[in-house]
């Protein structure tokens, strides 16, 4: 994601990181002006969002939308079911589950 953004350097699994993988990343991020230039952007970019605000009103839209119309508690009980079910069928469901998917001309 840093990479992809243009402001860092991916590393590899942090316990798989050497010493000169650590310097290189660290010495490419204080000499790369373009990488400098990005990351003032998007420090910019950041600067300028409403986080705490847009947050508050996503969090309202969800008890708005989802929870006070019941909506999120029907979903919520369907998935249960649905996960209670498989649970049940054991290995053996899972598997006849498996099999139709990949293999039957209409599966569900």
């Amino acid at each position: 994601m840093v990479q992809t953004a243009g402001v860092g350097v991916r590393l590899h699994q942090f316990q798989k990181v050497t010493v000169s993988d650590l310097s290189a990343a660290l010495t490419k991020c204080a000499t790369n002006e373009a990488l400098q230039a990005r990351c003032s952007e998007l420090s910019q970019i950041l600067h300028n969002e409403d986080g705490l605000g847009a947050t508050a009103r996503e969090i309202e839209s969800f008890l708005t939308d989802q929870v006070t119309t019941g909506k999120w508690r029907r979903q919520h009980e369907a998935r249960r079911r649905h996960h209670n079910n498989l649970a049940n069928r054991g290995a053996s469901g899972l598997l006849r589950f498996i099999s139709r998917w990949f293999c039957g001309a209409q599966p569900f």
